[in-house]
């Protein structure tokens, strides 16, 4: 169940959304003298334990309330790496009580690609955010009016492509988003600076496709959009 922060007695909603990355080592335990030598008890190795850290920790506000029928918002939305904040009360997510998932477990999905390099996260209500990297860097996000439901996305074999497909039950029709992830688009006035850095990741992911046996024509496919677009040269 969900309380609104706000007023208890309004409903559920959901003000935000947290994204973290954890990793995991193993690390010596730290004994007392008084317990002895530990190595002896554990076939000559010091004893270790198994510890979990942070390495990254975004909020991520919600972008619209279809309760309010407002429109969604096409802009990329507020990332931080802080705790928790107040919200405008705008931006919240509003639910029908009858309407909220049984399972915490079906508030948002998480997709990888083939080798690692992005990760799709989507939210309960259609949002979809992208990132890149061990850091997470945000690639794109969009949201889509899906009710309360997750529009999964799923990467092309390279990881150069994302689609979603989703039921629009307004409109009675099946909706297909397909979004170029790399490199990602860049309006006309700003300088094409990063091209030598995804025409790298470019050339990486193709010799990956190779090794791997698996299909490489999205990434010549995003090569070309990508030349269209006039980020880099098309080869």
């Amino acid at each position: 169940q969900y309380m609104s922060p706000y007023d208890p007695d309004e409903g559920p909603s959901i003000t935000g959304w947290r994204v973290q990355r954890w990793e995991s080592s193993l690390q010596p335990v730290v004994l007392h003298q008084i317990f002895g030598n530990p190595t002896s008890s554990f076939g000559g190795q010091a004893p270790v334990q198994t510890v979990w850290q942070t390495k990254v920790n975004k909020s991520i506000s919600p972008t619209s309330d279809f309760k309010s029928q407002q429109t969604p918002a096409t802009g990329p939305t507020s990332e931080r790496n802080t705790s928790d904040s107040s919200m405008d009360m705008g931006k919240r997510v509003s639910f029908d009580p009858f309407d909220l998932p049984s399972d915490v477990r079906t508030l948002a999905q998480i997709s990888y690609s083939a080798h690692g390099g992005e990760i799709a996260v989507a939210f309960l209500r259609g949002g979809v955010h992208i990132f890149s990297g061990p850091n997470f860097t945000p690639v794109d996000n969009y949201q889509i009016n899906v009710g309360s439901a997750i529009a999964t996305p799923a990467f092309s074999s390279t990881s150069c492509c994302s689609a979603s497909v989703w039921h629009d039950t307004n409109k009675d029709r099946t909706m297909l988003k397909i979004i170029r992830v790399l490199p990602p688009a860049v309006p006309s006035s700003q300088v094409k600076a990063n091209s030598s850095n995804w025409e790298r990741a470019i050339a990486e992911r193709f010799w990956w496709s190779l090794l791997v046996g698996v299909d490489w024509w999205d990434a010549v496919g995003c090569t070309q959009s990508a030349a269209e677009d006039g980020i880099g040269k098309n080869a």
